[in-house]
């Protein structure tokens, strides 16, 4: 039996959502190249009194109740000697693009506390503010362009079914008490400009050979990848490819 049926053997056990462009892990696994798994790693908002409260602290009681799949996950990499990175991304500007919040030092602390917990899990596991990425490899001008294209064409470019959901969401995400229409409005059409400029720039940063053959990792049972598809550039581009097994 081949590396990658073993890998599609091993990984069914853990998902409950097929998973998308597995094509391409198959041919990497197949042909020995180096995957780039990663995973979002967000520190927590809240809105109270219509003012934004960023929580700087990682989470890691609440972590250690959701690791088990994850640790299953790497020992099946491990164990199937599969050339892979591990990272965990933190999407720092969404406060600021979102809520006009940002703090260095509060960011800093958290990507620490988000590094120090998985080296634990898994010693090679590599931590990154998306903000220091933009500006290292120079693709701030990319994220801001893609996000400024989507969201004022938001209208035309968005289903208006997926636009409801993302509302509907947003409107209970940050605050016990839903936010007003306008807000929630607001906000999710942020997060769809927010979504297609994070995306586009991954796959420069692919292109650029930084992070080789990006593999989303995601929660098993999420099903809506929309945000990360809806807008392709250039329109060729492949599907980002996806399994949701942690």
């Amino acid at each position: 039996m081949t590396k990658s049926k073993k890998f599609l053997l091993a990984i069914f056990k853990l998902q409950t959502t097929p998973p998308e462009n597995i094509e391409k892990i198959i041919s990497c696994i197949d042909t020995g190249q180096k995957i780039t798994f990663f995973s979002w790693k967000m520190f927590d908002i809240k809105i109270k009194d219509n003012i934004a409260f960023c929580d700087y602290n990682f989470d890691t009681e609440k972590a250690d109740k959701l690791i088990d799949k994850e640790k299953l996950f790497l020992k099946i990499l491990v164990d199937l000697e599969i050339d892979f990175d591990y990272l965990k991304i933190i999407p720092n500007e969404l406060s600021k693009y979102f809520f006009d919040k940002s703090s260095e030092i509060g960011e800093m602390k958290f990507a620490q506390q988000v590094n120090s917990y998985f080296r634990k899990i898994y010693s090679p596991t590599k931590t990154f503010l998306l903000i220091d990425l933009l500006d290292k490899y120079n693709i701030t001008s990319d994220y801001q362009s893609v996000f400024d294209y989507v969201y004022k064409n938001s209208d035309k470019l968005l289903d208006k079914q997926e636009m409801i959901r993302e509302i509907q969401f947003r409107s209970t995400y940050y605050s016990l008490k839903p936010l007003e229409i306008k807000t929630a409005q607001e906000l999710a059409k942020r997060a769809f400009a927010l979504f297609a400029a994070e995306t586009n720039c991954l796959f420069k940063l692919q292109k650029k050979n930084i992070f080789e053959n990006l593999v989303l990792l995601s929660k098993s049972g999420s099903t809506n990848s929309y945000k990360y598809e809806f807008f392709k550039y250039p329109k060729n581009r492949p599907i980002l490819p996806k399994l949701f097994v942690i």
